[in-house]
């Protein structure tokens, strides 16, 4: 064989052998689950601390046995709510086996908004498409009868346990009352430290939360804050939640200028397919590329808010991998403001 002829020959297969360990890492990552933590800061001075857990992008489809055991595992950690910000299925016959995975969960405090794919399947589209800034207005898209999913089952049984469906509403979320031993979600009993129920009462915490239907397809209304019952009255409000699943700039804006503590979001997997040393290349969403995963400040105008972006625990059914983030949840501690 001639020199040139071999120098091409093992090229090409020294090109190939490198695109196979990169596909294999890629899609090794899109199993390898991670535990993202952060602490925020935004309780009142003397407040007990308060553990929210944060899943998003779920993608559920029948046969993910290492994901649904992974999301079963993580009410070990004991959360006081559970926010899942959509984008639960991936394909047709998900919701039952996604409703399973989240049973231990779906026993805590929590709520939710919905991501277009709560609604309907993926579409095969061209991925340079997600470069093009020009498609992100969130405008509503059609999509055909068959390609919709059995959101309504989801949601209901999510509504059964008691989480608060924001999507274009608002809600109040129960958490257990603090004891007097200072241990946060301890349910009032006998012993407890509670001379009574009213005191029990007076003791319950009270999450205020304002969410939008996905505004990636045009579907966000946003509500404002829920009005203030006895029970709030008799209680405390810990702190105002903010939710959408897809970070546009105009939900993040209207939410930190209605005076939201902590936005929570999800939609960009991170960027998906990040690169190394620069990080996500898109954000999916009009936000800057910079801001598609992790805990920030957003500003508008003369107010600020926390905002967390999840970079998701699943992937697009078509693009079923990852490089640069990892699938992940958040566990968010949230403390007392300093004095």
């Amino acid at each position: 064989m001639p020199r040139l002829k071999r120098c091409a020959v093992y090229a090409g297969g020294s090109a190939v052998a490198l695109s196979s360990v990169i596909a294999a890492k890629a899609a090794w990552n899109a199993l390898d689950f991670q535990l993202e933590e952060h602490t925020v800061p935004v309780l009142e001075p003397g407040a007990q601390p308060i553990r929210l857990l944060h899943i998003s992008d779920i993608h559920m489809a029948p046969g993910q046995s290492a994901k649904a055991m992974w999301l079963r595992s993580l009410a070990d950690l004991e959360p006081d709510l559970v926010i899942n910000t959509g984008d639960n299925l991936a394909r047709h016959n998900g919701e039952g086996p996604l409703i399973e995975a989240l049973a231990p969960l779906l026993e805590r405090p929590g709520a939710f908004v919905p991501g277009s794919h709560c609604y309907h399947t993926s579409r095969l589209k061209n991925p340079l498409s997600y470069l093009n800034k020009k498609r992100l207005t969130g405008e509503k898209i059609r999509y055909a009868r068959k390609d919709e999913l059995d959101w309504r089952r989801m949601h209901a049984a999510f509504e059964d346990t008691g989480w608060v469906n924001a999507a274009n509403a608002n809600g109040w979320i129960k958490l257990p009352a603090a004891n007097t031993s200072g241990v946060a979600g301890s349910e009032p009993r006998s012993g407890s430290g509670f001379r009574n129920a009213q005191e029990a009462a007076s003791a319950t915490r009270w999450v205020a939360v304002s969410g939008v239907d996905d505004p990636h397809i045009g579907l966000d209304q946003p509500t404002g804050w829920p009005e203030p019952t006895m029970e709030q009255t008799i209680g405390t409000v810990a702190f105002r939640l903010g939710l959408t699943h897809a970070p546009y700039r105009r939900v993040l804006n209207q939410l930190t200028t209605a005076g939201a503590d902590l936005i929570l979001a999800g939609h960009t997997h991170g960027g998906q397919l990040a690169l190394p040393g620069f990080g996500a290349v898109v954000s999916n969403a009009d936000i800057p590329a910079g801001r598609a995963a992790g805990l920030g400040v957003w500003i508008a105008g003369r107010k600020r808010t926390y905002l967390n972006v999840s970079q998701g625990i699943g992937a697009s059914r078509f693009v079923p991998f990852r490089t640069g983030f990892k699938p992940a949840a958040s566990l968010i501690t949230l403390v007392a403001r300093e004095v």
